[in-house]
C-alpha cells in the first residue's frame, strides 16, 4: 500500500495520466493468463455502499448480483484529493445518466490513496451531485486496481464478474461512451449496415455489415470511386466510429484546379493567368485596346471550366462583320465569308476589310466562324 500510496502522490503531482486504452477481442476467460487485471473473475465482490461521514453501509453492498443484472459494469477508482479523477467524474455520472436502463452499471471506489479520507469522498460526492454507485474500498477491489499504481484507473467488468477491459489512467465522455457502446455491442449479437457514401454524388459505393460495438474498416484507395474534375480528400468522421446503429460515412472530396490563360490575340501577350475550381465559371480580364480593332469576345465558353485553357481574344477591325453591307451581321455574312476562303466567291475590298474580322489579312474559315459567333451574339 505505500508504493500504491508514494506512486500515486508522484501521478498526482504530474496533474495528468496519459491513457492507455486496451482493446480485447474475445472476453477473456477466468483465470485465463494474461496482464492483469484483465481476466480477473472479481465476482466475490462484496463492497458497502459509502455513507454519511465516510462511514460503510450496514444495509447495502455491491455484489455478484448487481453484476447479474447488468450487461456491462464501469467501475472507476477514484480519490477526492486526485485532480484528474475529479476531473473525469462528470464523465461517469453522464453515462450513469443515460445507460442505466441499457443494462450499464456505473460504480465508483471511493480511495484514500492520494490523501482524501472516505468523508471527504463522500462530502465530494454530495457537493456535486453525483448519483451513481460509491462503493468502500474492499480487497477485491485493491487486488484489481493495483495492477497500475496510480489514479485515476478504471475496469470493466462483465455480467459474470469477469474484468474484459480496462482505462488505465485519465479518460472522457467520448471515450468512455465508445467503451461502453463496444462491450454492449458485443453482448448484443447485433449487426448495422454502415454504408460509405460518395460526397460528390450522393451514391453508395460500398455497405460493410459490422457487429455492434465496433468500428468499420474504411474502403482502400482503389475502392473510393473516381469523379471526374474531384480528388478523394478524406472520410467525414475522421475516424472510424464505433458503431451502435445504421451508419452513413461520406467519402470528401475537394475540386481539382485548372488554369485559365488569357491571350491578347493581336501581339500574343499573356494577359493574365486564373486558378479555377472545376466545373466552375471564370470572370475574363478587361481586354486590351488595339486602335482600328474592336474587342468581340473570347475564344472559349467561360462558364464552365473542366479543363486547362488558353483563351484568346477576338477582335474585328473597325467593327466588321456586315459583308453584305446590309447594316447587321447575319448568318449570310458568314456564308460569304466562307465562300470566299474557299476561293468560291471574289470580294470588294470593302467586302474584304468587312470579312477579315480577325485581321490577319487573308480571308479563312476561322473569319467565317467568328462572322457567325457574332451574328448568334456569342462572344
Amino acid at each position: 500500500m505505500k508504493r500504491i500510496l508514494a506512486l500515486a502522490l508522484v501521478a498526482l503531482m504530474l496533474a495528468v495520466i496519459v491513457p492507455v486504452y486496451a482493446r480485447e477481442t474475445e472476453v477473456p476467460a477466468a483465470g485465463e493468463t494474461r496482464a492483469l487485471p484483465v481476466g480477473m473473475d472479481i465476482s466475490d465482490v462484496n463492497a458497502p455502499y459509502i455513507t454519511a461521514g465516510g462511514q460503510a453501509s450496514t444495509t447495502d453492498f455491491l455484489t455478484a448480483a448487481d453484476f447479474a443484472a447488468n450487461t456491462v459494469i464501469v467501475i472507476n477508482a477514484w480519490d477526492a484529493m486526485c485532480g484528474p479523477c475529479t476531473s473525469e467524474m462528470p464523465a461517469f455520472q453522464q453515462i450513469h445518466e443515460e445507460y442505466q436502463d441499457r443494462g450499464v452499471l456505473v460504480v465508483g471506489v471511493c480511495t484514500t490513496w492520494i490523501g482524501a479520507t472516505y468523508a471527504q469522498d463522500y462530502n465530494y460526492l454530495q457537493s456535486m451531485g453525483y448519483t451513481y454507485i460509491n462503493v468502500k474500498l474492499e480487497s477485491v477491489f485493491t487486488q484489481a486496481f493495483s495492477y497500475y499504481n496510480f489514479l485515476p484507473q478504471t475496469i470493466i467488468v462483465n455480467s459474470e464478474g469477469i474484468v474484459i477491459d480496462i482505462i488505465a489512467g485519465s479518460t472522457n465522455y467520448n471515450g468512455l461512451k465508445s467503451k461502453v457502446e463496444q462491450w454492449l455491442g458485443y453482448y448484443s449479437d447485433t449487426y448495422y449496415d454502415v454504408d460509405f457514401v460518395c460526397g460528390v454524388t450522393g451514391e453508395v459505393f460500398l455497405t460493410q455489415s459490422v457487429h455492434a460495438g465496433y468500428q468499420p474498416t474504411y474502403p482502400s484507395s482503389s475502392e473510393v470511386p473516381q469523379v471526374e474534375g474531384y480528388s478523394f480528400s478524406g472520410w467525414n468522421p475522421s475516424t472510424p466510429p464505433y458503431i451502435s446503429g445504421p451508419t452513413t460515412i461520406t467519402a470528401n472530396y475537394i475540386p481539382r484546379n485548372f488554369f485559365v490563360k488569357f491571350y491578347d490575340s493581336i501581339d500574343g501577350t499573356l494577359i493574365k493567368t486564373k486558378t479555377v475550381p472545376y466545373g466552375s465559371p471564370v470572370e475574363p480580364p478587361t481586354p486590351p485596346v488595339h486602335p482600328g480593332y474592336v474587342f468581340v469576345g473570347w475564344d472559349h465558353d467561360l462558364s464552365c471550366i473542366t479543363e486547362n485553357l488558353n483563351v484568346y481574344t477576338i477582335y474585328s477591325a473597325s467593327g466588321g462583320g456586315d459583308v453584305d453591307g446590309d447594316g447587321e451581321v447575319t448568318a449570310a455574312d458568314a456564308l460569304i465569308a466562307l465562300r470566299a476562303s474557299m476561293d468560291m466567291q471574289e470580294l470588294t475590298p470593302e467586302q474584304i476589310e468587312q470579312a477579315d474580322v480577325d485581321g490577319d489579312g487573308d480571308i479563312t474559315a476561322a473569319d467565317a466562324l467568328l462572322i457567325l459567333r457574332m451574328s448568334m451574339g456569342i462572344n
